[in-house]
């Protein structure tokens, strides 16, 4: 309102300045109120001023100094001017009365006009304020609501949780109570079983020494009772008569007056006499130079012949396992089973009783597999024949056949006949063989994880090739006898590495053991060996170290290598594992033995049979690729301690790092 009063005081102002003369000023300043010392022009002037300091809040319409200087001619005269006391003395145009109440009727007239509106605005205002308001009550006890739901979820949660919990913990106790009773009752029977064990095994002693000195007192009282007969026969003969035909045998077999001195016994040498290594190569040699293995079809990639095929799926039934006996004993005529005695705390072995010497080697079988198992059909099948006869050499005479090996004989030497992929046989394995004219095969085992290995033999059964395709598509030669090599000179050899100590699980780790393996001793080798060299020629073999496994002990006649024994192998399983996963072409020979007791036909089968139980072990407990493994069997031609006698040195099973004699470098 008094913005009102202001513009309209300032607008009748200017009107009444320009209708108004312009006079000069007056020079008198005694009383800035005094209105006959101003000319009209300074009175229009000074109300004007007096009116916008209304306006501008400067001074109230009561007349007080509300802003700047409180004192002086202009505040003076405005504060007499909007008090009234000027009026008086001023034009009416000019009185403040006049100005101000026409301001005043003009803001009322424009006050009624934008009353109702402002009060409109003033509902609408208080009804969106009531609406916001009743917004927010709602979202806040909306808000409230949603927190007290989950509140009551996150406690229910809370509770269900600790049940959960409750419920777990009462079952594991449960459990842990159950398995420690479990644990408690079997640590008493097997402690019960120990005990029983011990207790046989004491008794068992007891009797065998028994019978020992049973035996020896028998065998000693016929020794002098035959003595007391012999003496007495002679005696008898003085002073009789006979006949002189008689007397004339009689004297032919006198006893000699003066005693005859007994010489002593030497011990046996072994059945075997081992060939020299230089023996060996030169034989080698011949019979390659009479074989034509390097041409064989199945060797030939451009090969268009014709072949027959056979596919089959190993399953359980027709893949061994390393625990798992085999279905036939070795069949040797002439044999000495190997038995075990125990001497303290070592096993020997001794034979069990010898048979006919001179019994004659069995016959080649025919060509008929009737009556064959399972597991020895699928050594056939392996071999890529059906009669062992179709492998053998001019010469050579079989001696051994247990169906899944037979052992031959020529000019006193043997050899092994054998299914090399035997170790590639895996459940789940797929096995298509490729027979050919000539008798060579080919062979591809993809297994269940995708991996395929191929492998070449001749005619004889020799496995000539064998590769390996990985993953990313590439194939790796593990070794390739159909690439002939350079013959063996053995005096041109290098020196043969150290034979390395025996190990044990709890006496070395993978990674000192793939040290040993690839002992930085052994000595550089410039040239490359085929598999047939390494595998047949002991100097050629002993170029690298050896690494004998002292924690196998095998069952008297027996190739089974229980669990127990098996994870003793972990650190040698391991070792090859590292080694062929940072080189896929490793190739690892692994050996068995046994002492010169018993027949040699059935040592050497017997220790390869050990040799592939080794290699099967370190497959299925450790996933050594078995690709990356042959197994070989050297019987008694090998003696680590040179004897006739049982020495269990001699009975042990060894692995070998060939791959530098295969590629021709360490």
């Amino acid at each position: 309102m008094v913005s009102q009063l202001l513009r309209s005081s300032t607008a009748l102002a200017v009107i009444v300045s320009l209708s108004l003369p312009v006079a000069a000023p007056a020079q008198s300043k005694a009383d800035p109120t005094d209105l006959s010392l101003m000319a009209p022009e300074q009175i229009t002037e000074a109300v004007q001023r007096c009116l916008r300091w209304i306006k501008n809040g400067r001074i109230s319409p009561e007349g007080e100094i509300l802003k700047g200087k409180g004192k002086g001619a202009k505040a003076e005269f405005c504060q007499a001017y909007v008090t009234g006391e000027l009026d008086a003395d001023l034009d009416p145009a000019l009185a403040s009365s006049t100005l101000m109440a026409s301001a005043a009727t003009q803001a009322q007239t424009q006050l009624q006009q934008t009353e109702p509106a402002v009060e409109d605005s003033a509902a609408d205002a208080q009804a969106a304020a009531d609406a916001q308001a009743a917004a927010d009550a709602q979202a806040a006890a909306d808000a409230q609501a949603a927190a007290d739901a989950q509140a009551a979820a996150d406690a229910q949660a809370a509770a269900d949780a600790q049940a959960a919990a409750d419920a777990q913990a009462a079952a594991d106790a449960q459990a842990a109570a159950d398995a420690q009773a479990a644990a408690d009752a079997q640590a008493a029977a097997d402690a019960q079983a120990a005990a029983d064990a011990q207790a046989a095994a004491d008794a068992q002693a007891a009797a065998d020494a028994q019978a020992a000195a049973d035996a020896q007192a028998a065998a000693d009282a016929q020794a002098a009772a035959d003595a007391q007969a012999l003496a007495d026969a002679a005696t008898a003969t003085v002073g009789a008569e006979v006949d002189p035909e008689i007397e004339s045998a009689q004297t032919e077999t006198q006893v000699p007056e003066t005693p005859v001195e007994v010489e002593s016994v030497a011990e046996p040498e072994p059945e075997v006499a081992p060939l020299d290594s230089q023996a060996q190569a030169d034989a080698l040699a011949v019979a390659e130079a009479d074989e034509s293995a390097t041409a064989a079809a199945a060797a030939a990639s451009d090969t268009q012949e014709e072949a027959e095929v056979v596919e089959e799926t190993v399953t359980e039934d027709t893949a061994r396992s390393s625990d798992e006996a085999f279905e036939t004993d070795v069949n040797t005529p002439a044999a000495e089973a190997e038995v075990a005695v125990e001497t303290g705390a070592d096993t020997d072995t001794q034979a069990d009783a010898a048979a006919d010497p001179t019994a004659a080697p069995t016959a080649a079988p025919s060509g008929d597999d009737e009556g064959l198992s399972k597991l020895q059909k699928a050594a056939l099948l392996g071999l890529g024949a059906v009669a062992i006869s179709q492998l053998l050499k001019q010469g050579e005479t079989v001696v051994s056949n247990s169906g899944d090996r037979a052992v031959v004989e020529q000019n006193g030497q043997y050899r092994v006949i054998k299914n090399d992929d035997a170790l590639l046989r895996q459940p789940g394995s797929n096995v298509t063989t490729y027979k050919f004219k000539d008798g060579s095969t080919r062979s591809v085992v993809v297994r269940e994880d995708g991996a395929e290995v191929e492998t070449i033999r001749a005619r004889d059964g020799r496995v000539l090739r064998r590769t390996r395709t990985l993953a990313d598509g590439s194939t790796v030669v593990l070794f390739d006898d159909t690439q002939r090599a350079d013959s063996v000179v053995v005096s041109e050899l290098p020196t043969a590495a150290p034979r390395q100590l025996g190990f044990s699980s709890d006496s070395i780790n993978a990674d000192d053991l793939a040290l040993a393996l690839a002992a930085k001793e052994a000595p550089q080798v410039s040239r490359r060996f085929s598999l047939s060299q390494v595998r047949n020629i002991d100097a050629v073999r002993q170029l690298v170290p050896e690494i004998t496994v002292q924690s196998i002990n095998f069952e008297t006649g027996s190739a089974v290598i229980r669990a127990a024994e098996a994870e003793e192998l972990a650190a040698l399983g391991n070792a090859l594992r590292q080694m062929i996963a940072q080189n896929p072409q490793e190739v690892f020979l692994i050996e068995g033995h046994t002492d010169a007791v018993g027949a040699a036909p059935y040592n050497l089968a017997l220790s390869d049979r050990r040799a592939e139980s080794v290699a099967l072990a370190l497959s299925e407990y450790f996933k050594v690729p078995p690709e990356n493994m042959v197994v070989q069997g050297y019987g008694e031609t090998d003696l680590a301690v040179v004897t006739a006698r049982a020495e269990r040195a001699n009975r042990r099973a060894a692995v070998r790092r060939i791959t530098p004699l295969l590629q021709g470098g360490s």
